[in-house]
């Protein structure tokens, strides 16, 4: 924790389960660190470049983790609640059953990111993009998915309950079996999706099936 107080860069260095609460670390060049079951509730990482670090399992409520260089990086069962992830970029990170509920999370890149039972509860995920990515059983359920842009996902297995879908852009993702009529879908762009038993609400008595 020293290192990490009294310089910028300590990359590759060892911060597992280490108490790192309320610090402030803008800017620090970390890639490739080891976090793992740290608790960092509180901190700031501002800019910071977490590239490839190792934060599986740890702890950071509340924490800001804006601007961020999230790229390769392990987040499995991370517990991020609360926390303020605008214009993060994830990608091809491991978020594997990773909580961020209720997360600022505006403007974030998920790229070829591993999203499987992530947990986005009441999340705002304003402006971001979800390419190439695996969604399998993620949580968006009362997340803002306003302004959101899929692309090229398999959502069939997506918690979209009470999510809000304002000016949201589905493009040559998968939404079969999908029941869009009971969702705040306002605006929202289908393009060259594959959407067999797919209910949407402008046609209510009609399935689609391409």
């Amino acid at each position: 924790m020293l290192k990490l107080k009294n310089s910028k860069i300590c990359e590759g260095c060892n911060f597992s389960y280490a108490d790192l609460k309320k610090l402030k670390l803008l800017n620090i060049k970390v890639s490739g660190s080891n976090f793992k079951g740290a608790n960092f509730s509180g901190a700031d990482f501002t800019g910071a470049d977490l590239s490839y670090t190792n934060f599986s399992e740890a702890v950071g409520y509340i924490s800001v983790l804006e601007n961020v260089n999230l790229e390769g990086s392990n987040l499995s069962n991370a517990k991020l609640n609360g926390a303020k992830l605008n214009w993060a970029d994830f990608t091809d990170a491991n978020l594997i059953n990773a909580n961020l509920s209720k997360t600022f999370a505006k403007g974030i890149i998920f790229d070829g990111t591993n999203l499987n039972k992530t947990k986005f509860k009441g999340a705002n995920l304003l402006h971001s993009k979800i390419y190439g990515s695996n969604v399998n059983e993620t949580d968006f359920s009362g997340a803002n998915l306003t302004k959101v842009i899929f692309d090229t996902i398999d959502l069939r297995y997506v918690n979209l309950t009470s999510a809000i879908l304002k000016d949201t852009k589905f493009l040559n993702s998968i939404l079969s079996g999908l029941n869009f009529s009971k969702l705040d879908i306002i605006k929202s762009n289908f393009k060259n999706n594959k959407m067999c038993n797919t209910i949407v609400p402008w046609r209510k008595n009609e399935i689609l099936c391409n």
